[in-house]
């Protein structure tokens, strides 16, 4: 098996890498690391001549450590290749690598000052001084970012200076780039905001890592696509029937009954079997009478939850703060599997511990922030805190999986695994979009994927019907809109999981 095939195996295609997983990598990599660095370097310029053809001056800034290494190496295929090349270092080579490898380029290339003068010289200049290692306890030195801020093109390998590669971070006043280059996977960093805007182009080479480096990772953090996740297939005979397909049930209050009914839409349109919506007498609308295919139960909630089939229920959408603290006394003791929305988030704003139990939470940033305040991990503020980090203390604390919306939405388990899913349209702006979510993710669970798996799902799927809704709708859908497309998203799905 070629070495890219095992790569493959090995690691799973959705893995996101953390710095603490590069070094493991490296540190298992042992001898193998001098071809890695080399294999890293023609990797770079590969990227670099099948990106840029007219332009033929570079300037390549590099650091003390193995990204600076990488940036002398690609110098001396970019010279082969015929480009007029000089490399700018920050700072001398400091590990055995980067050392050998500016010793070949100091006996073949050009070295000139690291100056805002040089960077301003040449058609593109590549970012080879921190790479991934850049964490968010440093700042960016000002000379750094004034030299990449004079450049015309920018390129960075593995990731933009100032980035911090683990959360997505800004550390300083980074550039814009127009291409990155990194190696076997991506950063998490290369989807997450504010980071992601900075990147530009992000390319992902395999440079040969051997199967023994490939092994000493355990990855937690995942790019959510369909292949990380499989959603049961339609099936003949086995008993296959309206019951196999999940049954989802949804909490109605008596004056936004509208949003339980976009959340029984959502559950409906993306696959499940039966949608129940348990409803006070008061929302008996002919919004509902209208939805024939919906059954609305208007027995006590205590009542409903003894059902055996109903073990998936969501409970928010529409709800007043009253509503809510009113049904949730019945879930607190129940043995059912409940997606905590809404209204139900809201009732427990600054006590989100009142929540243990629940299976799955999908608040908003603003949700979130009244749920779990804003000091510490919390803090989603762009430069001040982390959403990913913000949304895996939020996940540990609750013991329940916890899906963050916004920009890029982030689906964290206690467990530690965390999916970054860029998937989406800013047409899912609009009211009740996350209502039709929580349906979505109510028929996710009942279908039987686990639950961080289902939330997983249920953002993809909502966010391939929000892009096909904006295209229909000249870009500015309405809830309803994106529901409708559903079973066209799950087909996509679907047919990913059987390409795959």
């Amino acid at each position: 098996m070629r070495q890219e095939s095992l790569e493959k195996t090995v690691l799973s295609p959705f893995a996101l890498l953390t710095a603490e997983d590069t070094a493991k990598m490296d540190q298992a990599a042992g001898d193998h690391l001098d071809s890695l660095m080399e294999n890293a370097g023609r990797a770079c310029a590969d990227v670099f001549c099948e990106h840029v053809s007219s332009e033929n001056s570079v300037l390549i800034a590099v650091g003390a450590g193995n990204n600076g290494g990488d940036g002398y190496v690609m110098a001396h295929y970019l010279k082969e290749r015929g480009y007029q090349v000089a490399v700018a270092a920050w700072q001398p080579p400091k590990t055995e690598l980067a050392q050998k490898a500016s010793k070949r380029w100091a006996f073949e290339g050009k070295m000139v000052d690291f100056s805002v003068a040089e960077a301003g010289k040449y058609a593109w200049v590549i970012d080879g001084i921190f790479g991934a290692g850049f964490s968010s306890e440093r700042l960016l030195p000002l000379e750094i970012s004034t030299f990449f801020k004079a450049a015309k093109n920018l390129l960075a390998i593995d990731v933009p200076s100032g980035v911090a590669s683990n959360d997505g971070k800004l550390c300083g006043d980074v550039a814009d780039y127009d291409l990155t280059v990194t190696f076997t996977r991506k950063r998490p960093a290369h989807l997450l905001s504010p980071a992601s805007r900075k990147c530009g182009f992000v390319e992902v080479r395999e440079i040969g890592i051997p199967l023994e480096a490939l092994s000493a990772v355990d990855v937690k953090i995942f790019y959510n696509q369909p292949g990380l996740w499989h959603l049961p297939l339609q099936a003949v005979g086995n008993g296959y029937n309206k019951y196999s397909r999940g049954v989802v049930s949804i909490v109605s209050g008596a004056l936004m009954p509208g949003a339980a009914c976009l959340s029984a839409e959502g559950a409906r349109r993306s696959g499940a079997g039966i949608v129940r919506v348990a409803s006070p007498k008061e929302a008996l609308l002919p919004l509902f009478l209208r939805t024939p295919g919906l059954i609305v139960d208007l027995e006590p909630l205590e009542v409903l939850l003894q059902n055996p089939k109903s073990n998936v229920w969501v409970c928010g959408p529409g709800l007043t703060k009253e509503e809510a603290s009113e049904a949730f006394q019945y879930f607190s003791s129940a043995d059912v599997h409940l997606i905590a929305d809404a209204g139900l988030l809201g009732m427990a704003s600054g006590n989100p511990s009142c929540l243990k139990g629940v299976s799955l939470l999908t608040p908003h940033e603003g949700e979130f922030s009244r749920l779990f305040g804003t000091e510490g991990t919390f803090n989603l503020r762009e430069n001040e805190g982390s959403r990913m980090v913000a949304a895996l203390a939020g996940a540990r604390l609750l013991n329940a999986v916890l899906l963050l919306k916004g920009e890029e939405t982030i689906i964290a388990s206690p467990d530690g695994r965390v999916a970054i899913n860029t998937h989406a349209t800013p047409a899912l702006a609009t009211a009740g979009s996350g209502d039709v979510l929580s349906g979505v993710a109510g028929t996710c669970l009942a279908s039987g994927l686990e639950v961080w798996e289902a939330a997983c799902a249920a953002a993809w799927l909502h966010g391939e019907a929000g892009r096909r809704a904006a295209k229909k709708e000249g870009g500015w859908p309405i809830a309803e809109d994106v529901a409708r497309e559903l079973g066209h998203a799950r087909q996509a799905a679907e047919e990913a999981h059987r390409s795959r």
